[in-house]
């Protein structure tokens, strides 16, 4: 049903500007939300030692200051199974400008910063219509708050208001990432699913990435800690059509199965091992050592290659038909 609202969204009709709900924090025994401490209870929320007698709170004011974080208006927090999540609602504008701000620096060009707005918007309205809430992490998109938006992300936000990429008169699913490496990869074989639009593509604009090229390195007991079991030997084997490695091979105690490049990344450390977009494995009597170029699942847009594009004097649509081919740009609201 909701694949179908998208549907229609597209259909030719204007519609209002929606509002977006984030995760903030998931099962938290305490959150400490400017001056108030709330815990789970017995019967309800505690806030500030005195039981409320209910499951949700809402917490309103200009500014809410949380972890160092600051958000407009209201946070809302509910207990479930003696545990408390907290949440935020704001407008879809709003809640783009700190994305834009939280993903990338003031300093890069305002056409970069319009294509990233697109497609944050455009990842958004993909992903609401399916869950209840978006992540504020890079399991989403990165949302740290009213502190950290600059001036020249509010510019891009208000230039491309309302605007989204489309492919069928659908919104695209608009994945992107920091640096592809030298050529993205096709959503199929990072994320199994097989969208015309995210085949891969080869990118010459992101050399200037300070993760383009990195090496890591981990001491044997390091690796042992991170996958559980004694690694006599591993072996990458295996390369998708970008050149990505598809699957570990070990020699263990207790022996473990193969794993795929995604799920060792995950293991090991996502910013630790920069990619799978790995080019040397050496497995040493003291330390495991990686190789490899770029940062982050590789599928969509590379930011890095944004910022090349940008520099030759590409505008936001230019960048977005490279990492997106066969979409097209619509205003939706």
């Amino acid at each position: 049903m909701k694949y179908f609202v998208l549907t229609l969204l597209f259909a030719g009709s204007l519609f209002a500007e929606p509002e977006v709900r984030i995760m903030i924090e998931s099962s938290a025994k305490l959150l400490k939300i400017g001056s108030d401490t709330l815990t789970p209870g017995k019967t309800g929320i505690v806030l500030n030692g005195k039981e409320r007698g209910t499951y949700s709170h809402k917490i309103e004011g200009e500014l809410l200051s949380y972890q160092g974080r600051q958000f407009r208006n209201h946070l809302e927090v509910r207990q479930s199974n003696h545990k408390l999540t907290l949440t935020h609602t704001l407008p879809m504008e709003a809640y783009i400008t700190g994305v834009i701000s939280s993903e990338l620096p003031n300093s890069w060009p305002l056409e970069v910063l319009k294509a990233q707005a697109i497609a944050a918007r455009t990842y958004a309205i993909w992903q609401m219509y399916r869950k209840e809430h978006l992540e504020s992490s890079v399991l989403d998109q990165v949302y740290h708050g009213v502190h950290r938006e600059h001036a020249l992300a509010k510019q891009a936000v208000e230039e491309t208001a309302g605007q989204v990429l489309t492919y069928d008169s659908k919104p695209a699913h608009t994945y992107f990432h920091a640096c592809c490496g030298g050529h993205t990869a096709s959503s199929l074989e990072v994320f199994g699913s097989d969208e015309s639009y995210l085949q891969g593509v080869e990118c010459r604009y992101c050399r200037s990435a300070p993760t383009f090229r990195w090496s890591y390195s981990l001491s044997r007991s390091e690796l042992d800690k991170k996958l559980g079991s004694k690694i006599k030997d591993l072996q990458a084997f295996g390369e998708t059509q970008s050149g990505r490695i598809k699957s570990f091979r070990f020699k263990s105690k207790p022996q473990l199965p193969d794993m795929k490049g995604t799920d060792f990344r995950r293991a090991i450390g996502y910013n630790a091992l920069r990619s799978t977009l790995i080019t040397k494995t050496s497995f040493g009597w003291r330390q495991a050592e990686f190789k490899g170029r770029g940062h982050g699942h590789g599928v969509g847009m590379c930011q890095w290659g944004a910022l090349g594009m940008a520099k030759l004097g590409k505008e936001a649509k230019e960048i977005l038909e490279l990492y997106y081919p066969g979409t097209e740009v619509r205003k939706l609201y």
